[in-house]
This record gives C-alpha cells, structure tokens and sequence, in this order.
C-alpha cells in the first residue's frame, strides 16, 4: 500500500476524530426549559433557547445529559442579541454558587426583571449584563473582581445597591441613569470610579467616597441633580471633565492637598457659594465652575492662567483674589459677573483675552497693570457700570468692542502707543464727555465712538489719517472738534462719519490757514461753525511734577496759565478741580490710593 495513501487516511481519521470531540464538546441541550451549552471542562453555560425565556427562573448548579453530569458555571452572552436572557420575559432569576461568569449582554433589556440572586461566588460580570433591567436591588460579593462597562445602565427603578469590600471598582457607566438610586455604600477597596459611573442618577443625595479612591471619571457624577455634598480623596490627582457637571444641588465640595488639576466643566452649573481650591492645584481647565453660584473665592499662586470660561456666568461672584503669578486672563474668563464689583489684576498679567471681564455690570473701576499690552475683544463690553479705566502706558492693541456699553465710563486716558482705535471700542459709552485721541493713532475704525450721546469735545491730533464708517455717529451732544492736522484730504473719510452730530451747533476748530480747505473737503464741509485756531497743543510736561509721600502733597510746577487742571480717584469720583493762574499749584492728596491727573490734554497716573 502506498505510503502517502497511509498518511492521507491517518490524517483524515485524526481530523474527524478532532470534529467529534469538538461536537461534543460544543453540545447544546435543554433541560427543564433552560438551555445550555457544554465547554470541554466538563462544565456548561445558559445560553438562549429556541422559546424565549419567562417569569420565574430558577438556575440548577448541575445538570445531567446523555448520562454525563455538567456544572453550570455560567451565563452566556456577547451581544445584545445573543445574551442567554436578553430582551426576555424573565422576572426573577436566582443563582447558584456554582454560576461564576455573566456574561455581555445576558439579561439585556429585561424590563420584565425585578429580582436578581447573585451568589458570593460571582467573580465577573461582563459588558451591559442588565442594561434597562427593572431590578430595585443589587448586592455585589466580595469575589466580583472583572466588571464590564454599563453592567446596571439605564435600571431605572433600582434604589438600593450593597457593595461587599474586596470590589476594587465601578466601572465605566455602571450605574448611569439609574434614576432612583438613593443609596449607596462604596466599601474601602474601590479605588476606581470610572467615567459616567453615575452619570443622572438623579434621587442620588449622598455618596462617600472612600480615601482608597484613585480616580473619578469624566462625568461620573454628571446630572445628579440631588447630590448634596462630595469630599474628593487625597489620592485622587485630577477632577476629569463634567465629574460634577449639573449637579444642581451640590452645596458643598471638599477637595484635598494633591488634588493637581480640575478638569473642563468638572463643576458646571453647581450651587455651592464658596470652595477651597488647594495651592497643589496647578491647572484649572476651561469653564470649570462656569454658571457655579460661587460668592467669593481665592485662587492660588500655582494657578498661572485663568483659562477661558472658568467663571462665566457666575453671576453671584462679588469677589475674586487673583495669584501674583498669573500672567493671563483668557477668553470670557468671568464673563457675565454682574455682581462682581471689584478686582485687582496682578503686576505680572501680560494678556486679557476676549471677553474677558464682558457684562461684569456692577465692575465700577479697573486698573489695568502696566504688564498688559493688549485687550480682547469685547474685554469689558457691557460693564455698564464701569467709570474710570487706567490704561497702562505700554498698550499697543484695544480689541473692538473693548469698552463697548460701558455707560457709566466718564473718563478716558488713550496712551501714545496706540496707533489703531478699531471698530466700536467706546461704542455705547453713553458718560463719556471729552475724549482726546493722542497723535499715535494712525486710524479710527467704524463705529468707534458710536451713540456716545454726551460726549461734548474730542481732541484730534495730527497723525490720524483714516476715520471709518460711522465712527462719530449719534454724537448728538458734541460742541467742539478740534482738529490738529490742517490737509482735510489726509484723513480718509468712511460713509457717514459725522452721522447726527449737530453741525449747526457743533463748532468744528481747525489749525490756522486750513479753514477753506475744510469748508471744501466732503462731510468736514457739513460744519455751519469752522473756526481757525493755533495748531499748538498745550506743551505742559507731567515729568515737572513731586509728590511728598510723607505729607500726601503733590507739587506741579512750570505750568503756564489758564489750563484746567483734575484730579480723579480710582472710582473715578472729582476729587480736585482748577485753573492755574501761576507757574506752581499744591494738590493735597485726600487718602493715599492711586489717582489720574490730567492738566490739560494729558493724563498720568500716580499713586501715593
């Protein structure tokens, strides 16, 4: 007989052989209405049958086929579809200890499901194992070490979980939108709470999270809108984004030396009136208590950015202390604090971003350091209440909208570093009354000074070359423009410059010799009253002044006459006012604090 012939039919044997013991060791059968299916450990799995499953069952922890006897040590399932139980009539379901496994899916969307029996002997429970289940308690063993994601998701009517100690985690959505659960003990092994573990668990009040917990996922408490109060382990390092989001009744917060960073929107929406953020803490994500109803609060050194809406829409914030190490406030950063009234930037910010302190209405006065070299946009839009802003004297940019709607502003330095005034900076500043654009700027965009109904003299001086569409629109109570360049046709004209400013009221002071050329040029030519006048601004140095800082005295000297000298508080309140009529005047100082005096046409900032 041919060799190869032998080795073919042996091989042919052997893999028959293979096939009928894995037949055999793949059997399925049922055994009073519950079927399994035989492993080659000699054990089986309840697996779905050909009719769906219903009412009470009870599991056997062995059963016999064929004369041979199985242990029954688990429940089948890794879809949805294919989970021994899912989407079955089941009601009850008891447990052997001889069960060890439940696997994926096996009593998924049970909503028949009131009662579940789990033995001590459970040792894994597998991805979604009573996803929507209508169970109202649920006991975990000690023995349960391997927890799939979402086990008891969506089992909206269970109210009591016990936890043996020995579980080392919840796992990733475990519980989520378990809407009644109001009880729950975590025992002292957990040390994993894992993203959206209880995400709308919305009769949750208490919950004590025990020291050995490492790590709260993101949204891990998100939603649960009863939860009163939480303490936050020292071992936990980082409070991952929304853990805490709209948790609406959540009033107060412990958070522990270690706790490094605090994650994006981690306390959204959440009532507590003060929290203690600990100096561990370098890193506070973006909007991380936005529309919290925090009342006052310090933030440490470590922190050097407020990034962008960590405090926007806390509108019941009245204070705020600021770490000397913090160089930049970025977009929105306490946007729509209206009860904020007072806050004090550091020497060592560098940046103020969009937004950053918009509709903050009852901000009455800001001094912003000499550091800043550039505001956002919309920086303090709608800060309705603001009168008096210190501009440093190394700014370059003001973003539009800068100071737009801010009613109550009544004075206004503009450095000689700015060359750009843009698009409705002082729009809507409804106090302002004497404006004096110095001769570093190049342009004014549209809009900039639109509906500033009191503003009565504006000082320009005579670099400007561009003024835009609009830019002067709704001045209604203008009296005087003075204009220091004396070619009309040097300065570019938007649409509509002068739009409803009294030209028959309004006189417009132009430099000697230049009076035909403006009764010519387009738009200035709409001026009833055109008068010449010396091109010579008031040469009055502040560098010529002392302050005594022992007897509180300010001392200017060298000044010529007749030029109106003011002094403003930091609230922006007239403090000193008068004309000199001599070389020298004495200014006494009411209180040491920092102060604006403007002699003429300039400003500085002095403090005592």
């Amino acid at each position: 007989m041919n060799k190869n012939f032998l080795n073919i039919k042996t091989n042919s044997l052997l893999l028959l052989l293979f096939i009928i013991l894995n037949i055999n060791a793949q059997t399925v059968f049922t055994s009073n209405n519950i079927t399994f299916q035989t492993s080659s450990n000699n054990t089986v799995s309840v697996v779905k049958g050909a009719i769906n499953y219903s009412g009470n069952i009870v599991i056997p922890s062995s059963v016999s086929n064929s004369g041979s006897t199985y242990k029954v040590s688990s429940i089948y399932g890794q879809t949805s579809s294919d989970g021994a139980f899912s989407s079955s009539g089941v009601t009850v379901v008891n447990l052997p200890t001889s069960v060890k496994s439940i696997g994926k899916y096996a009593f998924y969307n049970c909503n028949s499901l009131t009662i579940i029996r789990l033995s001590d002997s459970i040792s894994s429970i597998g991805d979604s194992a009573f996803y929507q289940c209508s169970i109202k308690n649920v006991y975990l063993p000690s023995c349960l070490k391997d927890i799939g994601k979402a086990v008891f998701a969506g089992c909206s009517d269970l109210t009591t979980v016990s936890i043996l100690n020995g579980v080392p985690k919840i796992s990733d959505n475990m519980f989520c939108y378990c809407l009644h659960l109001n009880t729950i003990n975590l025992p002292k092994s957990i040390k994993y709470i894992g993203d959206g573990a209880f995400n709308t668990c919305q009769y949750l009040t208490t919950i004590n999270v025990p020291d050995s917990v490492e790590y709260i996922g993101t949204s891990a408490f998100y939603d649960c809108y009863q939860l009163v109060s939480i303490n936050i382990p020292k071992r936990v390092k980082s409070i991952s984004d929304y853990t805490f989001a709209e948790c609406r009744a959540l009033n107060s917060v412990s958070l522990t030396s270690g706790l490094k960073s605090i994650g994006y929107r981690a306390f959204y929406s959440c009532p507590f009136f003060s929290i203690t953020i600990p100096s561990s803490v370098n890193k506070i994500s973006k909007g991380a208590f936005e529309r919290s109803s925090l009342f006052n609060l310090t933030i440490p050194d470590s922190i050097t950015a407020i990034e962008d809406d960590v405090f926007s829409d806390c509108t019941n914030l009245v204070t705020i202390n600021l770490p000397n190490r913090l160089t930049s406030i970025y977009y929105g950063a306490f946007n729509n604090c209206s009860s904020l009234k007072g806050v004090t930037i550091p020497n060592s910010v560098t940046t103020l971003g969009d937004f950053a302190f918009a509709a903050c209405s009852s901000l009455d006065s800001i001094v912003i350091p000499q550091s800043v070299t550039s505001l956002g946009e919309s920086c303090f839009d709608g800060c309705s209440n603001l009168q008096i802003v210190v501009l440093p004297e190394k700014i370059t940019k003001i973003g539009i909208w800068a100071f737009g709607y801010c009613n109550a502003l009544n004075h206004l330095t503009i450095p000689n570093t700015i060359t750009l005034i843009d698009e409705s900076v002082f729009s809507n500043c409804l106090s302002l009354s004497s404006v004096n654009i110095p001769s570093s700027v190049k342009t004014l965009n549209g809009f900039a000074f639109n509906s500033c109904s009191n503003l009565v003299n504006l000082t320009i001086e005579k670099n400007l070359s561009y003024i835009g569409d609009y830019a002067l629109t709704n001045c209604t109570s203008l009296n005087s423009i003075h204009v220091y360049n004396p070619n009309p046709s040097s300065i570019a004209l938007g649409y509509d410059v002068f739009n409803a400013v009294p030209y028959a009221t309004c006189t417009l002071y132009v430099p000697t010799g230049s009076k035909e050329l403006f009764e010519a040029a387009p738009q200035w030519n709409n001026f009833m009253k055109i008068i010449e006048e010396t091109t010579a601004l008031p040469q009055i140095s502040l560098n010529h002044f002392s302050i005594n800082s022992q007897m509180g005295t300010v001392t200017l000297h060298d000044l010529t006459s007749n030029v109106r000298i003011r002094l403003f508080d930091i609230n922006g309140k007239l403090v000193f006012s008068d004309t000199s009529f001599g070389s020298t005047v004495l200014i006494n100082l009411p209180q040491k604090g920092i102060y604006v005096l403007t002699i003429g046409n300039e400003s500085r900032k002095i403090s005592w």
